[in-house]
């Protein structure tokens, strides 16, 4: 009995927190950082995104010292 109640209280939460995606149509809100307005004006970016920038600009910059110590 506890667990068939418990149970049905899960699915209504569930269902609850899908109502908007399911039932409307609408999409997810994006919560990314990459997707905020505000953010990207300040020049705040995630931190996987300035990792790969940092490691992109590592790689050129250890591309050209190679070639310039040839």
């Amino acid at each position: 009995m506890t667990l068939g109640v418990s149970l049905v209280i899960l699915l209504v939460a569930v269902l609850a927190m899908a109502f908007r995606p399911l039932f409307l149509k609408k999409k997810f809100p994006n919560i990314h950082i990459g997707g905020n307005k505000a953010l990207k004006e300040r020049g705040i970016t995630c931190a996987t995104s300035q990792d790969r920038e940092a490691q992109n600009q590592a790689k050129k910059h250890n591309y050209k010292y190679k070639i310039e110590n040839k």
